[in-house]
């Protein structure tokens, strides 16, 4: 298994590089192009938040219990009074903590569910069904971040297997086939909730064919030239 620095590195690299070119043609622009990168980075993060002790488990509830108040408030700043701002805020970071800490994590195995490809696609359709539902952002940049969460969440899982590999040997470390999968074989129950939930989401997301052809005719045109 590749360490937490080599996955930062890796992954802000390669999700660095991917990024320019969209900067390049117009698609983002420089604010919008630090958040996918931003997304991207998170998305490389999240297979290791099934690891209670990890170094990106304890980052994501960090960031998350700080963030999730701050989003709900900011959607409430005109509506409600400032005590009952300051309640929600209060009940919100609370219930994130026992949810986390005494649902989630006791449910987790490190290299489990959360290691598996469908997870990564439910990652990438919940971050943007929160950004265009919860932030109100346009469907373009929701969808764009979808992606680079998706992508980010892939480049770890091949990173990992990578290092399943011993090349000085051409052999197979124990690891292999661990971290890039379809599915858990220790949890076909939950494998099969995440893939229909997969699908469900991709349903009730915008339309993705015209951002997927511009994406797929900017790198088509980076190759040929």
């Amino acid at each position: 298994m590749a360490s937490f620095e080599t996955h930062l590195i890796v992954t802000t690299a390669t999700v660095g590089v991917v990024t320019i070119p969209l900067l390049s043609a117009g698609m983002v622009n420089s604010v919008e192009g630090i958040a996918l990168l931003f997304l991207g980075v998170i998305g490389g993060m999240l297979p290791d938040v099934d690891s209670n002790h990890s170094i990106p488990t304890q980052i994501t509830y960090k960031v998350i219990s700080l963030i999730l108040p701050f989003v709900l408030i900011f959607n409430y700043a005109n509506e409600l009074p400032l005590l009952q701002i300051l309640f929600v805020w209060i009940i919100s970071t609370l219930a994130f903590y026992i949810i986390f800490t005494y649902i989630f994590l006791p449910l987790t195995v490190h290299r489990g569910i959360f290691h598996t490809v469908a997870m990564g696609i439910v990652a990438g359709e919940l971050t943007s069904l929160f950004i265009i539902h919860i932030l109100g952002i346009a469907d373009k940049i929701a969808v764009l971040a979808g992606i680079y969460v998706v992508f980010g969440f892939l480049l770890h899982l091949l990173l990992d297997e990578i290092y399943s590999v011993n090349f000085l040997s051409v052999s197979l470390k124990r690891s292999f086939g661990s971290a890039f999968k379809i599915y858990d074989s220790g949890n076909i129950t939950g494998s099969i909730i995440i893939n229909l939930t997969a699908v469900t989401l991709f349903f009730t997301l915008p339309n993705m064919m015209d951002i997927f052809k511009d994406l797929l005719d900017l790198f088509q045109g980076i190759v040929i030239y």
